[in-house]
């Protein structure tokens, strides 16, 4: 996945803007796939390699040496298809897509130390490409205060903008939405320190 020096910026201006309005922290995730799907690919390409000698078998004449050839040359092929991302992740049900997505999010919860902020008030925007599935994680104090149905704007807007192939676009404008629902809960203060916890940037895994 290719995001350009100019787009970074742009994600982390962003959450500077929406910073400077809350006490909370946001973290900003950009994945290209939440899972390698390997055991979908590596079984579809097995299951269609293993089908293979049958018809051989009954609507041919070849010798089990070529038949065994041809499945071993047919696995290798559906292999190298499945290297292709986009049909790996087909593959997969879209239940289990996103049930991907969302351990991967859980992990990135933790790398990206989100909970270890002051107050417990940090919040994770996830989005996976592949999967097209952005996720808002928010730590225990603000689950507490805002409820789940607060992020669906941040949600349809990253969505919408990604439907035009405008990803980056996206994340700034579920940054701004975030960052609105959390000023207006956590709100900064006049006396707060400026001093950021977490980094203002995008972090593309």
């Amino acid at each position: 996945m290719n995001v350009s020096p100019q787009e970074h910026q742009r994600v982390a201006d962003a959450i500077a803007r929406a910073e400077e309005k809350t006490q909370a922290e946001i973290v900003v995730v950009l994945a290209q796939s939440s899972s390698t799907y390997a055991d979908y690919w590596l079984g579809a390409a097995a299951l269609l390699a293993l089908a293979t000698p049958l018809p051989l078998i009954w609507f041919t004449l070849l010798s089990a040496q070529r038949i065994y050839l041809a499945e071993l040359l047919l696995f290798l092929a559906f292999v190298a298809a499945f290297l292709y991302l986009p049909l790996r992740v087909r593959l997969a049900p879209k239940g289990e897509r996103l049930a991907r997505a969302r351990r991967a999010a859980n992990d990135q919860f933790v790398v990206r130390s989100v909970s270890r902020t002051r107050g417990r008030i940090g919040v994770l925007l996830y989005v996976s490409a592949a999967e097209r599935c952005a996720l808002v994680l928010p730590d225990v104090a603000i689950a507490d205060r805002i409820p789940h149905a607060a992020w669906r704007e941040a949600i349809d807007r990253l969505c919408a903008a990604a439907a035009r192939g405008a990803l980056i676009e996206g994340c700034v404008a579920a940054v701004e939405a975030c960052g609105a629902a959390l000023a207006a809960e956590f709100p900064r203060a006049p006396g707060d320190g400026d001093e950021d916890e977490r980094p203002n940037e995008l972090h593309v895994i």
